[in-house]
């Protein structure tokens, strides 16, 4: 069976680069973004990931306005593990109830992360 494709959606280049290079050692296919914007663009032109690692504070939107950005169809689909240093509980109410959205409190390490995304792909 093949590992999901996660698109990983970080404005921190030392976190996405590190998220990156743990799940492509943990056999992901990963693609990266470094805005919102950048990760609807990407999606717009046919991108399709099986999960989303995002991180709640982007400079452009937040986690959830991200989200709410997403074609229906896609957002059905999808899988988020959402990644904060915030509260996740109370962030986690911000997000839509019928997504499948996960928190990992940052700082994370990379066993934290597979963890996390394999637990996601069993949703």
């Amino acid at each position: 069976m093949n590992k999901p494709h996660v698109l990983v959606v970080d404005d921190n280049l030392t976190v996405s680069k590190l998220a990156v290079m743990v799940l492509k050692k943990g056999g992901y296919t990963v693609t990266a973004a470094g805005s919102g914007r950048e990760a609807l663009g990407m999606i717009s032109e046919g991108l399709r990931p099986d999960i989303l690692l995002l991180d709640h504070s982007l400079p452009d939107m937040q986690g959830d306005q991200l989200l709410e950005s997403l074609p229906l169809e896609q957002r059905q689909r999808l899988r988020v593990l959402l990644t904060t240093g915030y509260d996740s509980q109370a962030l986690r109410a911000q997000y839509p109830q019928d997504l499948p959205v996960q928190t990992l409190q940052k700082p994370w390490d990379a066993g934290d992360l597979l963890q996390a995304i394999s637990a996601l792909e069993e949703t």
